[in-house]
């Protein structure tokens, strides 16, 4: 009987540890120390640069995103994240974001809840 408690509690202990050492490659894994970590799109696995569509179309985004058809910008420390895109029956979108001060990490960082309309 005590061999067979032994077996289950190193098991489970192996368990335990396997999982905690894991790290996922997009991000830290399990750190409690890092809880305002984020990644960037250029720092996803296989990023180039360009969206693709189709079979061999390739968007580049610097040269799609004039000045003009920006919605967010980040300035003055103020990150943004866009969680929500709705478009309406009449064509227009709506852009639900969170405007994120004091850098682009989640709670306890300050964070607001804006919505923007894009009628073109």
């Amino acid at each position: 009987m005590k061999q067979k408690k032994l077996i289950i509690a190193i098991i489970f202990l192996s368990s335990f540890i396997w999982a905690w050492q894991c790290k996922n490659p997009n991000g830290p894994g399990i750190d409690w120390l890092s809880r305002n970590w984020y990644m960037s799109e250029t720092q996803a696995p296989g990023y180039r640069g360009l969206i693709t569509y189709g079979d061999k179309t390739t968007i580049d985004p610097q040269q799609q995103m004039g000045g003009d058809k920006r919605l967010y910008t980040n300035g003055g420390g103020i990150n943004y994240r866009i969680p929500a895109l709705l478009t309406l029956q009449n064509g227009n979108i709506l852009a639900f974001a969170d405007k994120r001060y004091n850098g682009a990490g989640d709670l306890p960082n300050r964070i607001e809840v804006m919505v923007k309309i894009s009628t073109n």
